[in-house]
Parts: structure tokens; sequence; C-alpha cells
């Protein structure tokens, strides 16, 4: 404890007004060593970015119409595989239909159509056989 109070009564090296001034200084000629750094470095980036900058850009165009170009490719082969798959399907599914219909034994399209034609022609002959008879 001896040791704390003696440390406290020590005088300090520096008055207090030559340390704040010190710090001042400090700050002052760090402010001017990040402006020099500044300059420096923009003067850095003007001379070497803009190769770098148009290569990344001429790059990253590349990059974009090689993706645009597989992402075409892929699109047109996913296309061409949706009419190989669904051919089939389609196939089978009207297969399947046709014989779902002829278990149910009820009429198809053309089966209608044809009664159509059928009731249609028994009308024209019902029509001209009252007229006949009419007379």
């Amino acid at each position: 404890m001896a040791k704390i109070f003696a440390m406290a009564d020590m005088k300090p090296r520096l008055p207090l007004p030559a340390a704040q001034a010190a710090v001042a200084r400090l700050r002052v000629e760090g402010e001017h060593l990040l402006d020099r750094l500044w300059r420096d470095t923009e003067a850095l980036l003007a001379r070497r970015c803009p190769p770098v900058l148009s290569e990344l850009l001429a790059h990253a165009r590349r990059l974009q119409a090689g993706l645009g170009q597989r992402a075409e490719r892929a699109l047109h082969d996913l296309a061409a595989r949706r009419t190989q798959i669904v051919a089939p399907l389609d196939t089978q599914a009207a297969g399947l239909v046709e014989a779902f219909v002829k278990h149910l034994n009820v009429a198809s399209r053309e089966e209608v159509e044809r009664l159509h034609q059928q009731i249609a022609e028994l009308s024209r002959r019902l029509d001209a056989l009252a007229h006949v008879l009419s007379k």
C-alpha cells in the first residue's frame, strides 16, 4: 500500500500543458499521414485499377454470355426431353381412356355423332312420311 501512495506522490514527467500539446501534434501529424496515405492510395488505384477493372468487367460479360447460352441450351434440352416424355404418356393415356370407356360400355364420340346423323335422317323420313299421309 505504501507503494501506491508513493506512486501517487510522484511528479509527472511532462506538465499537463506540454502533454496536451504533444497529443495535439500527434493528432495533426496523424491526420496529415492519413491524408497522404489516402492520396497515395487514390493515385495507385487510378494507375492500376482501370486495366484490372476492364479485365474484370470483360470477364464478367463473358461469364454472363456463357451462362445465358448454357441456360438457353438447358431450356431447349428440357423442352425436347418433355416432348420425348409426354408423347408416349399421351398415347398410353389415350389407350387407357379407350379401354376404360369400353369397359363402362359408354358410347364414343364417333358413335354419338353417328347416332345424331341417324336420328336426323329418321326425322327427315318421318316428316316425309307424315307429309305423304296427310295428303
